[in-house]
């Protein structure tokens, strides 16, 4: 053996001090890197790649979907009031209009003969009662110094108040006149937009002829939607806290989401008898009539946050047998497991009531990685 061993130191120089230099080598080349936590002897273990986000603040709290309905708040049936032609309808069927334009105009020949022979009646009863007034006062002056008799005097003042009264009806048939010549033209009670003309140029037309047409309010429009109480309990607690912090996201059938929620208006004051619902109604402006009253849209109903509501993404929170937690990353990148209480859960966000501050980290993906107390490496996160 030794022989054998000089032989190999005589033509392989230097082939045991390369062993022996191999040897001191190999113990190093498994320890752990400075700043990463060691794992089992003799292997190294790096820090976790987790993907993390803020915990941020929640100004509307997550709500419901439904459909829902879009009226006029005002549908006027146009008639008319008096009897007579058709003369003239200067409107387009369907098109806009303004408060005070004229839809109808009937013939008012016989209306204002009408309001004449009023004025001549009452001008008839000013001249009969200051012809009694003048007279009374002769009788009364007469009887004081006893040259007539009671029963004169009392006569006159009978006259006088009878042509007082009969002034007053002829005022009243003058008003009524007026009020009917007045009707021969038929407006717009409001802005809004025309329907189809019921009766054309030429008919004639009365108060029991029905409508003539009508006017649809379409700036603003009314949703209304139906919400069960189960959902007003869960969600806003009561019908009060419903119309209070109540925001409805309206979505038109093309998919497009109004910029604007619309706020609850109001609410109707019972719920169905046979669907345990209530029906909500929300204002919102339409200036450009891309809601049709009567047409069918979504409604987001969501809760506007009176208190500064939490929440964080929901991939963040885990649950086992002892309810809901997730991992909040310190300040030293190490992973702590935090139990919390859930609100409530849409696609979007996990609104907290307890457990996390606003402007806390936690991890969103990757959380089957951390370990408690062990440093993690975020890679990325929103």
């Amino acid at each position: 053996m030794m022989k054998t061993h000089a032989y190999l130191s005589r033509f392989v120089p230097g082939l045991f001090s390369g062993v022996l230099c191999f040897g001191f080598l190999v113990p190093g080349a498994f320890a752990a890197s400075p700043g990463e936590p060691s794992g089992a002897p003799g292997m190294a273990m790096k820090a976790p790649s987790v993907a993390a986000g803020k915990v941020f603040a929640v100004d509307v709290l997550p709500g419901r979907r439904y459909s829902a309905r879009i009226l006029s708040p005002a549908v006027v049936s146009i008639t008319s009031r008096v009897s007579g032609e058709i003369v003239e309808a200067p409107f387009a069927e369907g098109g806009r209009v303004k408060k005070g334009d004229v839809l109808f105009r009937l013939d008012p020949v016989r209306y204002e003969a009408a309001v004449k022979s009023a004025e001549g009646a009452r001008k008839e009863a000013e001249a009969e009662l200051e012809y009694a007034k003048r007279s009374l006062d002769r009788v009364k002056k007469l009887w004081e110094q006893n040259a007539e008799s009671r029963d004169a005097y009392d006569a006159a003042v009978r006259t006088a108040k009878t042509a007082e009264a009969a002034l007053l009806a002829a005022e009243a048939d003058v008003a009524l006149a007026e009020d009917d010549l007045k009707h021969t033209v038929i407006s717009a009670p409001s802005d809004g937009r025309a329907g189809v003309a019921a009766f054309p140029v030429g008919s004639w037309v009365s108060s029991s002829s029905g409508a003539l047409t009508t006017v649809v309010v379409t700036d603003p429009v009314r949703v209304r939607f139906a919400v069960s109480m189960k959902d007003v309990a869960s969600v806003f607690g009561s019908v009060e806290k419903l119309r209070e912090e109540g925001s409805a996201e309206i979505e038109r059938a093309d998919g497009a989401k109004l910029e604007t929620p619309a706020r609850i208006a109001f609410t109707d004051n019972s719920a169905g008898a046979d669907t345990d619902t209530l029906d909500v109604y929300a204002k919102v402006a339409n200036p450009d009539e891309a809601l049709i009253p009567g047409s069918t849209v979504a409604v987001e109903l969501h809760r506007r946050s009176q208190g500064g509501a939490i929440g964080v993404l929901p991939s963040a929170v885990m649950h086992d047998e002892k309810g809901a937690w997730l991992w909040v990353i310190s300040a030293e990148n190490r992973a702590e497991k935090r139990r919390i209480e859930v609100e409530s859960t849409t696609e979007s966000a996990a609104i907290i009531a307890s457990g996390l501050r606003a402007g806390e980290t936690v991890i969103t993906d990757g959380t089957h990685k951390p370990r408690e107390g062990e440093p993690v490496r975020i890679v990325e996160g929103e």
